[in-house]
């Protein structure tokens, strides 16, 4: 006969519960054959039918042969073992004999149940926060965090550790409490209630689905992400850039750009969960018979851009705020020249200065871009070249 599934709405460890909702699902033609995960039932002829909820004494995947006789022998017919802590048995008589009558007898019979949950607890105690601590880990002692989850992803993937830690945690704490209650009633010498009104909770499917979607969804944006990313060389690329290149820095007619496209002069593009696009341009060029001022060598000039289109806005102000925090972090003992520019058609604009290094930061909207500019030109004159650029590729 086929077996039906369907969602348990009620904890096993509220038993009265269950066993009254296993006689409701009786009486409606429905008898439990199989309780993991899912309710598994074969559909029959209504009856009316009294479950128990047996607490295991051993460690065993079912009763043995002796003990399925001695509860035959009172009328209860074996069904299934739950959660390696219960096995469940029914009976159709109207009129049976309980499988315990003596409460305090009872209640032993849960001490073995009891000693497992209270090392699941002890442990959940220990691992949770340490669980939650690694988890948050990355973002908790890295200096610049949002600009660390814009470049590197991984939101997804924590998220679904951290509900997977947090629904363990309440499953545990839950039925440790729910135990605790029964026992004491019992071992003050009140006998266990064999039934009890119930409202269905699907509670632990929701959660064991959202587990299941931030699982899914975090094998897809990793998988999005590696296909998605591409790099190739700038004389390539035949798309529009996001900011200007060294050739319109550097006028000179005499520059040459270098061609070697892992020395400079690459593009590279990447998506993450918080930015559906993140451009990386690397640009360098020498000027013959031209040296630096400290005649360390010939004259070469570089590039670095960085253009993020950021997912939500409230990132942009954090993320301008820690690339700065970043570009500048090995000059903080050298003199700088710091700038907050107005009316350049940013939202925010900053222009900072080291030696002969000239750093652009700017706002648009959700867009935030990073010039670094290592040479002897002007970067500050090609600021509204550098906002045309983001701006007509918004």
């Amino acid at each position: 006969m086929k077996r039906i599934r369907k969602l348990m709405p009620v904890n096993v460890y509220d038993i009265a519960k269950t066993q009254s909702y296993l006689r409701d699902m009786a009486s409606k033609g429905y008898f439990l054959k199989k309780l993991t995960v899912f309710a598994y039932f074969e559909k029959g002829d209504p009856e009316e039918t009294t479950y128990r909820l047996e607490p295991l004494m051993r460690k065993e995947e079912r009763p043995d042969e002796e003990q399925l006789a001695h509860y035959h022998r009172y009328g209860w017919e074996y069904v299934c073992t739950v959660n390696k802590a219960f096995h469940i048995y029914k009976t159709n008589k109207e009129e049976y004999t309980e499988i315990h009558t003596d409460p305090i007898i009872q209640s032993y019979a849960f001490e073995y149940v009891n000693k497992n949950l209270k090392f699941s607890y002890a442990m959940s105690i220990v691992l949770w926060p340490l669980a939650v601590f690694m988890i948050l880990f990355p973002m908790l002692v890295h200096s610049h965090p949002v600009l660390a989850a814009v470049k590197y992803g991984n939101i997804t993937y924590q998220v679904m550790l951290l509900l997977l830690a947090f629904v363990s945690i309440k499953q545990v704490f839950s039925n440790r409490k729910k135990l605790n209650l029964l026992l004491n009633q019992l071992k003050s010498g009140a006998g266990m209630s064999q039934k009890s009104s119930y409202r269905p909770d699907y509670r632990p499917y929701i959660y064991n689905g959202l587990i299941m979607f931030f699982s899914a969804l975090t094998i897809l944006v990793s998988i999005f992400s590696f296909t998605a990313r591409w790099e190739r060389d700038l004389e390539e690329h035949h798309g529009r850039t996001p900011s200007i290149q060294l050739t319109d820095i550097e006028k000179d007619p005499g520059f040459e750009r270098e061609m070697d496209l892992y020395k400079g002069n690459h593009i590279a593009y990447e998506w993450t969960e918080l930015a559906s696009g993140i451009y990386e341009i690397h640009e360098r060029g020498v000027l013959p018979g031209q040296m630096w001022e400290d005649q360390s060598g010939e004259y070469s000039p570089s590039l670095r851009t960085e253009f993020f289109q950021l997912r939500v806005g409230f990132l942009a102000e954090p993320m301008f705020q820690e690339l700065i925090d970043d570009e500048t972090a090995l000059y903080r003992h050298e003199s700088m020249i710091y700038q907050e520019l107005a009316d350049t058609g940013f939202d925010r604009a900053v222009l900072i200065e080291v030696r002969e290094l000239q750093m652009f930061f700017g706002i648009l909207d959700k867009d935030v871009l990073s010039v670094r500019y290592h040479g002897y030109e002007d970067l500050a004159g090609h600021i509204d070249e550098m906002y045309d650029h983001v701006k007509s590729f918004q």
